[in-house]
Order: C-alpha cells, then sequence, then structure tokens
C-alpha cells in the first residue's frame, strides 16, 4: 500500500485490517521492528499546521486539534508499559492522522471463535483479566 505519509520508509502500511470510530488497523512492515500493525486515525476536518520545529519528523504536528478522546489516546498510549497490554513501539502524528505502531495483533473478533473451541478457553481470558 505504499508508505504511511510522516513515516517515510519505517513504516509500509499493508491491508486494512479492521474499522472502527474512525480507526484504521492495518498490517505493517516496520524497518527496525519487523511485522507490526499500525492503528491510523483520521479525524475529517482536522488539519494541524506545523510547529516551528525545523525537524522532518512525524511529530512535528500537533495533537490538539484531534477530538479530546484521540489525544487522550495517543498521549496515554505512548506512556503506558504492563505486562498484560500491548506494548507501543513507534508512533506520532503527521498532517491530518494520528500513528500508533504496536506489535502485529488480530482483532478480537477473528480470534474468539477460534479461542473459545479450547477446553478452557474462557476460563483463562477471564483469569487473565482478573490478574491484569
Amino acid at each position: 500500500m505504499g508508505n504511511a505519509n510522516g513515516f517515510g520508509s519505517q513504516v509500509t502500511l499493508g491491508a486494512e485490517v479492521w474499522r472502527s470510530h474512525g480507526w484504521v488497523l492495518h498490517d505493517a512492515q516496520h524497518q527496525i521492528e519487523g511485522l507490526v500493525s499500525v492503528f491510523v486515525y483520521h479525524a475529517p476536518g482536522v488539519v494541524t499546521a506545523p510547529t516551528n520545529s525545523t525537524s522532518s519528523t512525524v511529530n512535528q504536528y500537533d495533537v490538539s486539534a484531534f477530538p479530546a478522546a484521540a489525544q487522550n489516546l495517543f498521549k496515554r498510549f505512548r506512556t503506558m508499559r504492563h505486562p498484560y497490554l500491548l506494548p507501543f513501539k513507534d508512533g506520532g502524528v503527521f498532517q491530518d492522522k494520528i500513528y500508533i505502531v504496536t506489535e502485529r495483533i488480530a482483532p478480537l473478533e477473528q480470534r474468539l471463535s477460534e479461542f473459545l473451541n479450547y477446553n478452557y478457553g474462557l476460563s483463562w481470558g477471564i483469569y487473565q483479566i482478573a490478574v491484569s
């Protein structure tokens, strides 16, 4: 699908896997991390202006133009570290999109029926939620 704007040659977006509430999940290839998933948020009508930075990195754009929920998610996702949460690998804001790069994942909807075929699959999932 080509390179994600702003990530240059670091991330090559692949097929769209899932879409909900303005977020689109893509399978992708990261130059350093290998196979990854990329969440892309596009807010219709939002165009961010570059800050005074002369750097050409993705983070040169201001996230404050996005809705509060998207701003909060991006800010929290970058700083949270927990063994049971999806790890943040890379990300940033470029023009009218927020990019969040994580380890390769599949939507729960796609894996749930497969997971429930295991004898103790449901109880294992409840246990993992309880201990996190």
